[in-house]
């Protein structure tokens, strides 16, 4: 879904869950729509592929963060600066503010470390990019709003045959989209509803993110 206008600015309330990587998914379906309907059919990796999957995944954490209740406020495929990045989700709430970088991994078997996250045993930079996801949206939210505005980063998870947490990173939630509710809900509340509704009429704007 595109986000309504508003003069030359547009409000990212509108824009759903998974709507960036449905976009870049169906520019490189439609390069070549046969060669990726065969690689579907025959179960090829393909870039396609992995755009398709993480937006399926991004919908699915999209539906469970409907289940804040109505204290939060979310924003889904906020695009972060001209280079065709965005965050999978904003979460502004009692606990304060968080992006969340969302992560389908099919049947695959995830190990979180203080200093590390493993894919089938393999290293990942999910964690400094999701740190780095949450430091860009810190600076340009103080900016808009003219005052300090911490912001926390979570990782989460869709789709696992297996998780296990040995040390979790002290600066980042990492977390499966079951459990992300529930981690949210627990977190100590720092935010009033007016603080609330005042970070979140500054976020929604797509310039606070140019």
């Amino acid at each position: 879904m595109s986000p309504h206008a508003v003069g030359d600015v547009y409000d990212l309330a509108a824009n759903a869950a998974g709507a960036a990587a449905w976009a870049k998914r169906n520019e490189i379906n439609a390069q070549a729509p046969v060669l990726n309907l065969v690689a579907r059919l025959l179960a090829v990796q393909t870039e396609e592929r992995n755009w398709r999957i993480g937006a399926k995944g991004e919908e699915m954490v999209g539906r469970e963060t409907s289940k804040l209740g109505g204290t939060w406020r979310v924003l889904h495929a906020v695009p972060l600066g001209d280079r065709g990045r965005d965050i999978d989700h904003l979460l502004i709430g009692p606990p304060g503010v968080f992006t969340v970088n969302t992560k389908r991994r099919p049947l695959a078997k995830v190990w979180v470390g203080e200093r590390t996250v493993r894919v089938n045993g393999h290293r990942t930079d999910y964690l400094p990019k999701s740190r780095d996801e949450r430091d860009r949206s810190a600076a340009l939210l103080t900016k808009a709003c003219g005052f300090d505005v911490p912001v926390r980063s979570a990782l989460v998870f869709v789709g696992l045959s297996d998780f296990t947490v040995k040390t979790p990173p002290d600066d980042v939630i990492v977390t499966t989209c079951r459990q992300l509710v529930k981690r949210l809900r627990s977190e100590p509340a720092i935010l009033t509803p007016d603080h609330i509704e005042y970070l979140y009429a500054h976020a929604r704007r797509s310039v606070t993110w140019d």
